[in-house]
């Protein structure tokens, strides 16, 4: 079955108000698609999220103070963020997703993702990022093979080892 579900998680702050951009887009996704964000602590945004949410004919779950975000994360098919760290979590989790840099080092990351074919990249957050976006959702939801791809891509590149690599450099420099 096609991907049925589409989490926007542009970070703890969304500092440059991404998140309301992106919703505003998504008005003429098919109905059996669910939409859903999730703000963080730190989001500042609300009036245009509100405002964005009521000129879409459609509903948008919007969720605040998540207390396990991995799990609402892995109950999704696609994820529209930025190119920071959940952009390795969606990866490691095997979940597309489409990246909207928020901060200019983050363009080298999701183009590093975009080009091992785990991600897309819509571009930058001060460009216009909405052709790019929309097609690269068409694709992700009508193209089951590539779909499938992708998410095998992003679960060999991330293989959640990280943390004890960490610790051996950590205790390498300590011998």
């Amino acid at each position: 079955s096609p991907p049925g579900s589409i989490l926007v998680i542009m970070g703890g702050s969304d500092t440059y108000g991404v998140t309301p951009r992106v919703v505003s887009n998504l008005k003429n996704l098919p109905d059996w698609i669910n939409i859903e964000t999730v703000i963080g602590p730190n989001f500042r945004h609300h009036q245009e999220l509100t405002d964005a949410r009521s000129r879409i004919s459609r509903e948008i779950n919007i969720r605040e103070g998540v207390s396990n975000l991995i799990e609402v994360m892995a109950d999704s098919d696609i994820i529209v963020c930025g190119g920071g760290i959940t952009l390795f979590e969606a990866t490691a989790l095997g979940i597309p997703s489409i990246t909207i840099a928020n901060e200019t080092h983050e363009i080298q990351v999701a183009e590093w993702f975009k080009n091992q074919g785990a991600s897309f990249h819509a571009g930058f957050h001060r460009d216009n990022f909405t052709e790019r976006l929309l097609s690269s959702l068409s694709l992700l939801i009508s193209d089951r093979d590539l779909y499938t791809s992708m998410a095998s891509k992003g679960l060999s590149l991330v293989d959640n080892h990280g943390l004890e690599r960490v610790v051996a450099t950590l205790r390498g420099y300590h011998a």
